[in-house]
């Protein structure tokens, strides 16, 4: 099944596919008008009745933006991001997909998106690498789980950024969760693409 509401600037796509009565998997897209990201949220219910070891939940594929298709790409261990950038700056930043902090993605890939794509579907596993070397780069992301018990929910967030075209970025942090009144601190990147 497939849907889409909006309320007032937001918006909400949401996706249900059943996983041949072994699973169903639950896509929840929101985006809010002017945004420079949108969330995703993922609810993989086990329904088959036995318990599932060894989980694995891969996201990604090609890359493209700002009109163009020659994309790098880069890993950013402080965010927990993969991310590329076209070679010039004059009409996109950079795009990045990173989980959020409460499900952080275990493995990641950037480079030719179609060895990011053999990596999942053959190996069932991502090299923990980004090829910046390569040009027209995708990404990927991977979260891993030990077992999903029968009826069990397993539920993972992430994020999906796209910045302003210029050589100096900031990556930005996930959104967070919190209790009212309380202190955290969020970490942001300032990366400087320029030679």
């Amino acid at each position: 099944s497939h849907s889409i509401t909006q309320n007032g600037d937001e918006w909400e796509v949401v996706t249900i596919v059943d996983l041949d009565e072994l699973a169903q998997l639950k896509q929840v897209i929101t985006y809010r008008s002017g945004d420079l990201y949108y969330k995703m949220r993922w609810e993989l219910t086990n329904t088959g009745g036995e318990s599932f070891n060894d989980v694995r939940f891969f996201h990604g594929g090609d890359t493209y933006f700002g009109g163009d298709d020659d994309a790098r790409s880069w890993w950013n261990a402080d965010q927990n991001m993969i991310y590329v950038n076209n070679l010039t700056f004059s009409t996109s930043g950079i795009m990045g997909f990173y989980g959020a902090p409460a499900t952080p993605a275990n493995h990641y890939f950037g480079g030719n998106y179609s060895a990011g794509n053999d990596q999942a579907d053959e190996k069932g596993r991502l090299r923990d690498v980004a090829v910046s070397r390569f040009v027209d780069a995708g990404y990927h992301l991977e979260w891993d789980r030990e077992t999903l018990s029968n009826q069990q929910t397993w539920i993972i967030e992430a994020y999906e950024a796209v910045t302003h075209p210029t050589s100096v970025q900031v990556l930005p942090p996930a959104d967070q969760l919190v209790p009212r009144d309380t202190t955290i601190t969020m970490e942001f990147v300032v990366h400087n693409l320029e030679g």
